[in-house]
């Protein structure tokens, strides 16, 4: 969940804990007692666990002062905990974003400029020809853009906009776009994952693309395509 990424400072956060049993399947009741403690208590509020009842519990919290902190998380009866796997995580906690002071008085609206207007410079890798969709990482330090009308995937860093990686092309074929509409990105199932998924919807395709961004090597690729144009399931028409 997005615990795992950057927290705020008064602002609530949560991630899922999934029960499996002994051979790794996933489990569909609850029951079990799932306890959760932070390194310093004094520095969250509310800390809670919620029984989903279908084998799902979701760990709750608002962190109160910045810093770096754990979060360990176990499950079993009170006499035998066990610590769930890849824990106790790491927690980084830092202040509220101010909005007004991200831009210089120069832009006193606030804005941040990513890529150019003229005609001819539009095609450029890092400039953008009518962005139809955007989204962060769990983290906070790239963005993705469906950069419709150049028919491709940018990778941004957060930190200061520069282009990073990009992917895609007009075409019919199974890794090219026609005409991107928008992007979500999933956060990584294992804490410290490399490799992040991106979902985009293929609008004059009618499907959805399945790509994938290394975090380490900055390489963006292509996974899979899933749809086809359709009414039936799993089909399309014009994915927005």
């Amino acid at each position: 969940g997005p615990a795992l990424g950057v927290l705020k400072v008064a602002n609530p956060s949560y991630l899922w804990i999934y029960a499996c049993d002994r051979v790794g399947g996933r489990r569909t009741d609850g029951g079990d007692t799932v306890v959760a403690k932070v390194s310093n208590p004094e520095a969250f509020d509310n800390v809670a666990v919620e029984d989903m009842k279908d084998g799902r519990y979701k760990v709750t919290f608002t962190p109160l002062k910045v810093g770096s902190y754990t979060l360990d998380v176990t499950l079993g009866p009170e006499d035998a905990p066990e610590r769930i796997q890849g824990g106790p995580f790491s927690l980084e906690v830092r202040s509220p974003s101010d909005y007004k002071q991200l831009a210089p008085e120069a832009q006193p609206e606030g804005k941040k400029k990513v890529g150019g207007e003229e005609a001819g410079e539009l095609h450029l890798f890092g400039n953008v020809h009518h962005p139809s969709g955007i989204d962060f990482d769990h983290t906070g330090r790239f963005y993705f853009v469906a950069d419709q009308s150049n028919h491709r995937i940018q990778v941004f860093s957060s930190e200061d906009h520069t282009a990073l990686a990009h992917f895609g092309q007009k075409g019919h074929g199974p890794a090219d776009f026609d005409s991107p509409g928008d992007i979500v990105s999933e956060a990584p199932w294992k804490h410290g994952e490399m490799v992040i998924k991106l979902v985009v919807t293929d609008l004059l395709n009618h499907r959805l693309q399945v790509l994938q961004f290394n975090t380490k090597t900055l390489e963006l690729s292509h996974v899979r395509s899933v749809g086809c144009r359709g009414e039936g399931d799993g089909e399309f028409q014009f994915p927005k």
